[in-house]
Parts: C-alpha cells; structure tokens; sequence
C-alpha cells in the first residue's frame, strides 16, 4: 500500500495498472520536529481548500482506497503536542473539519487521520501482547546484532505494518552519473553529497561492522548493513501472517 500527494496522478495510474490499492494524503505531512498539525483558524480553513481540491481531482481513480491526513502526524505518549509515539486523534480539529470533508465529498472512502493510525506509532518490542499494534510503522534499520533482528520480527505483533523498510544506497554508477563535481567519497554527513536525512546513512555502521572505512561505492554498496539480505529476509517471511482473515459476509455479495 503506498502513500501519495496530489502531484500529476502518475502514481495512482501505475497502481491502476499493476493492481494495488493507494491511499492519497491531503497535504499535510511529517514535519520534522514538530509533528503536530496546526490548530488555527487560518491554516485549518487553508487546509481545509486544499484538501477539497485534491478530492475534487483525485477520487475518480479506481485504485484510490481511502484519504489520510497525512503521513505520521503525532505527537507524544503522554499526550503532547510535542514528541512522537501517539498518532493524531480523531478528535484533533482539523482531522474532525477533514474527516467532514471526505463525507461530503467522497462519502464512499474511508478517511485516516494519519499513517500510521495507530494507537502506537510504532512497535516496540516492549510492548509487545499489549494490543497497542494495529496500525504501526517501522521499523526501517537492522541495528546491532541480528539475533536482535530476528527476535523482533518473531515475537511482533503488529496487525498491519502500512510502512517499513530498509535503507540502502543507490548503484554506484547512478551516484557517479549525478554526483556532479561533488567527491563520491566518504558516505558520511561531511561531504554534501550524502548530507540529506542523517539517519539514512548507513556508512557508520559499515566502519562500526568491519572496522574499517569502505575501500570503494563499489564495496559499500555489497557489504551495506542496512541492505543485508539477512535483515530484509526476516522481516519478510513474517509479513504475510499480518494480512488479517477476510470475513465472508453475504450480504455484500453481488449479483
């Protein structure tokens, strides 16, 4: 399931070609520290236009399945505006004026305040048998020992994970092709080539692994911990245990 602003359609007209269902999110996204969406009077009305134009535009798509407020918009676990860890509330303002829109203008979808929804964020492995996990992201890096890893991934109980991942870097050829005039090397925040979202770069953990600075992309690109098939290879053979029993009803059955 994939997430996508307005933009030109390109994304849901290759999800109506190949098959799966994408949720649209109306324009308000993580916003770095402060994931909290605004409450004013002025930006929610502001929203609010908006959001009807994406409708407007965008619900014709078959492939649309549902509208969200945006992607991870929380705030804290003790019920902060600040923080992480509680996915916004149905009962924030703007996701109540939102949730009225979608109604009135698109009443056969669903509206989510947020990706994920919750009630947790994400799923720690402390919480675990809480019931806490039904709509989660991550997590997106193997850190540490992958016994860890594999632990994690048998023991979670997450009734759907609509975001996770793994952080790789791009073929070596591609980042010689578009790197400009800026040095290939190091893979680390000092060179402005790789100074975009810290917490991608996985060139720490390759010099905390092999005790050692990569010798080459070439090499980083093979031996990167974060794209090790071991990590990605866990976390897939749990997914399809997440895909909940689909409940016959017949009443909705069609001629």
């Amino acid at each position: 399931m994939g997430r996508s602003g307005s933009g030109k359609g390109r994304l849901l007209l290759a999800l109506r070609r190949h098959g799966p269902a994408g949720v649209a999110g109306v324009p308000c996204l993580l916003l770095g520290p402060e994931n909290w969406p605004p409450e004013d009077e002025k930006s929610m009305a502001e929203l609010c236009d908006i959001a009807r134009t994406y409708i407007v535009r965008r619900q014709h798509h078959a492939s649309l399945l549902l509208w969200c407020g945006g992607n991870e918009l929380q705030g804290a676990l003790d019920g902060g505006k600040k923080g992480v860890g509680r996915p916004v509330p149905k009962d924030h303002p703007l996701m109540v004026r939102w949730a009225r829109l979608v109604a009135e203008e698109d009443p056969g979808r669903r509206f989510l305040e947020s990706s994920s929804s919750g009630p947790r964020f994400v799923a720690a492995e402390t919480d675990f048998g809480k019931g806490l996990h039904w709509d989660i992201h991550g997590p997106w890096d193997a850190k540490g020992d992958l016994g860890d890893w594999r632990r994690y991934w048998e023991n979670e109980d997450a009734l759907f994970r609509s975001e996770t991942g793994c952080p790789s870097a791009s073929p070596a050829d591609i980042i010689r092709e578009f790197k400009g005039n800026l040095p290939e090397l190091p893979g680390t925040v000092d060179n402005p080539l790789w100074r975009r979202a810290s917490w991608w770069i996985q060139w720490p953990d390759f010099v905390a692994e092999h005790k050692r600075e990569p010798r080459d992309l070439e090499e980083f690109g093979r031996l990167e911990p974060g794209a090790s098939e071991a990590s990605l290879g866990f976390r897939g053979s749990h997914l399809p245990r997440e895909v909940p029993p689909v409940r016959r009803d017949d009443s909705m059955d069609g001629p």
